[in-house]
């Protein structure tokens, strides 16, 4: 995993959650509330967690269709 630091303010290092988003923000599955906030405590809603868990999975498939071509 990278070492690159995040962006988000409201987000840091000893954050369990902080290689997780780190992670997500670098693959574009999350864009955080603006370019400094997170925001990981704000409640989520149901269709916030299916469009972040369908873009993730959108992107899996992708990078397998990649590889597949490539073969």
């Amino acid at each position: 995993m990278s070492e690159k630091a995040i962006a988000f303010t409201d987000i840091h290092a000893d954050d369990y959650f902080y290689q997780a988003v780190l992670w997500a923000a670098e693959n574009g599955i999350v864009s955080g509330m603006s370019e400094t906030s997170f925001a990981p405590s704000r409640k989520t809603g149901r269709f916030k967690v299916l469009a972040t868990a369908g873009t993730h999975l959108f992107i899996l498939l992708f990078q397998q269709v990649e590889i597949l071509i490539s073969t």
